[in-house]
């Protein structure tokens, strides 16, 4: 463990959206609230209240199923510019205090008060008087944690919520690291958890046995990042900045679809939407890659994305919202999920399935690439779970060229390409379509891009 000398507070507001609504009408208070879509269209839960979560209610959750184990559930659709009124209030009083916020959503932010001069630089009164004062101006509980480190920080505002302040002093890290659960780690999921106690990990403590090599052996790059925050390392600063990184448009359909026809109207409804919304954009940074995907009735998922003339296929079933992981800390593959297929030739279940998913996935037109990958069958291996978790492009680095200009971005031929790719993936009725493209920096090279997904 190092010497530590940032001061970190993240801050969470408690149920955001459903806290708005019990605010705005005070009868709601003492009924299971959530916020989201109604279960007669295809709805899904963004947040709710606790006395919902006593039920078993949690984000993400079809609202069908919500109300199945919480039938007195209330469901209000969700009113964002209440919410950005009262973010917009809540990030005026985090300013108050420091100019380093780097806000994740509506409700959340990392602040970094390390060379604030409140209450004598302490933390601990600083986060006490944010949270006094948004609960004083708003009406609403923020729950915050400090730390030295931010991925300590995020955990520590959890460790009692609601309406809760946990603090983790510099002298305190190694002892609280030791005998944290491992499944609270930033990235450590079900799957990665489940992995992890195969081998007898349970806590951090655990994990320092076996060390960094054993861990990069196992679990690849995310072997790295385990080791660094069991040994209490994450330099990584408050970004006051955050870039974007994609722009899509997607849409629920209020009946399942079967039809390829009427995908194909939908989709170009969808790219016309998608181009209104980036040129509404204040900076366009290049793009190196479009894609498609596709939620089925069974909430399967499968996403085809294409660089250029290079495509890199992606199927996840069974698996929840990107924004929802994000919003949780969690890695999509570390959701529940089976099926994932990469149209690199990585093997997933033997040699025989990379295969034919070779051959199901690539068009004709990459004759070339496919021969590729089908002579490579024989001489894989099984990948490591960091292989399994991470897209990987196909001949990245013989690409002729990244960056397209805005008439190829909106090509409706592209778009059909890839819909009808991934169409191939299942025969289920489709309830969710959605496009976008993907930015990079002009600062990038080409090699670069690959380890970007990570």
């Amino acid at each position: 463990m190092g010497l530590f000398l940032k001061k970190i507070i993240h801050l969470d507001a408690d149920c955001f959206y459903a806290s708005v609504e019990m605010l705005k009408n005070p009868a709601l208070r003492n009924v299971p609230l959530a916020v989201g879509g109604e279960s007669n269209r295809r709805g899904v839960i963004a947040t709710c209240n606790y006395i919902a979560r006593g039920f078993g209610v949690r984000s993400a959750m079809a609202s069908a199923q919500a109300r199945k184990i919480c039938p007195e559930l209330v469901i209000i659709p969700p009113k964002f510019e209440d919410y950005k009124s009262y973010s917009r209030q809540i990030m005026d009083i985090y300013r108050e205090f420091t100019d380093r916020i780097e806000p994740l959503s509506l409700d959340e932010a990392y602040l970094d008060v390390s060379d604030s001069t409140f209450f004598a630089g302490s933390a601990t009164l600083i986060a006490k008087e944010i949270r006094r004062k948004v609960h004083e101006e708003t009406g609403l509980c923020v729950s915050a944690g400090v730390a030295p480190l931010k991925f300590l920080a995020k955990i520590a505002s959890d460790w009692r919520k609601p309406d809760g302040l946990f603090v983790i002093n510099p002298d305190e890290v190694e002892s609280f690291i030791a005998e944290l659960p491992v499944k609270l780690l930033p990235g450590v999921g079900p799957v990665t958890a489940d992995n992890l106690s195969r081998f007898g990990i349970y806590s951090v403590k655990d994990l320092n046995v076996y060390g960094e090599d054993w861990l990069i052996r196992k679990f690849g790059k995310f072997g790295t990042q385990l080791f660094r925050m069991a040994s209490g390392q994450d330099e990584r600063e408050v970004k006051t900045t955050r870039e974007r990184k994609s722009i899509s448009v997607e849409t629920t359909f209020s009946r399942d679809i079967t039809s390829k026809t009427e995908l194909a109207a939908k989709l170009q409804d969808l790219i016309l939407e998608l181009k209104r919304r980036y040129e509404k954009l204040p900076s366009k940074d290049p793009v190196y890659k479009r894609f498609v995907k596709l939620k089925f009735n069974d909430f399967s998922r499968t996403s085809v994305e294409s660089t250029m003339e290079k495509p890199v296929l992606w199927q996840e079933n069974n698996s929840v919202d990107e924004e929802y992981c994000k919003e949780h800390d969690v890695r999509p593959s570390d959701m529940p999920a089976t099926d994932k297929v990469w149209a690199d030739g990585v093997q997933i279940g033997g040699a025989a399935s990379a295969k034919s998913a070779t051959e199901n996935i690539l068009p004709s037109n990459m004759a070339h690439v496919k021969k590729a990958s089908e002579s490579n069958v024989s001489s894989m291996q099984q990948p490591s779970v960091q292989d399994r978790e991470h897209e990987i492009f196909l001949d990245a680095s013989e690409s002729t060229g990244i960056f397209m200009e805005d008439s190829e971005l909106f090509n409706i031929d592209a778009y059909e390409k890839l819909l009808a790719e991934a169409l191939t993936r299942s025969q289920k009725p489709v309830r969710l379509l959605g496009v976008g493209f993907r930015f990079i920096k002009t600062e990038d090279s080409w090699d670069q891009l690959a380890f970007k997904l990570d």
